[in-house]
């Protein structure tokens, strides 16, 4: 008997060290992440950058909002510059707020690839996840090249 109490008691603190995490009383519950590093969106795209590293993008421009289906949350930012990898999908449960086409943002987030479980080909799509997006300004949404 006193083996299973012991078993259980060791079990409950086991899991309770497991899922502790987010402090900051955002509601994030995640895992306590690394300092986000400021990087640049082809820093974000890049192979050398591994899933899971903590990011943080300053200054670049929201090019689209999705608010279309059952899905909606998403927003995809460039870098103002343009050019090959300048974009990525930041991936929300819901619009932030104050967030447009034009806006100009921060974003702290984690690096991640989105996969369809249905796709066989092992593409995946790059994005950044449990974001947080702030507003800093507005500007000019880069022309399609």
């Amino acid at each position: 008997m006193k083996r299973s109490v012991y078993l259980c008691a060791s079990l409950v603190s086991a899991f309770a060290i497991a899922c502790g995490g987010d402090d900051s009383g955002d509601g994030g519950g995640g895992p306590d992440a690394a300092p986000a590093e400021t990087v640049t969106i082809y820093d974000v795209q890049g192979e050398a950058m591994a899933v899971g590293t903590s990011v943080r993008v300053e200054d670049v421009v929201v090019t689209a909002v999705d608010t279309f289906g059952g899905r909606v949350g998403a927003i995809y930012v460039q870098e103002q510059a343009g050019g090959e990898r300048s974009g990525v999908v930041v991936n929300t449960s819901t619009v932030p707020s104050g967030v447009e086409v034009g806006s100009i943002v921060t974003v702290t987030g984690v690096k991640d690839e989105f996969a369809l479980n249905a796709d066989m080909t092992g593409r995946t799509v790059t994005q950044i996840g449990s974001p947080t997006v702030t507003v800093t300004g507005s500007g000019t949404v880069p022309e399609p090249e």
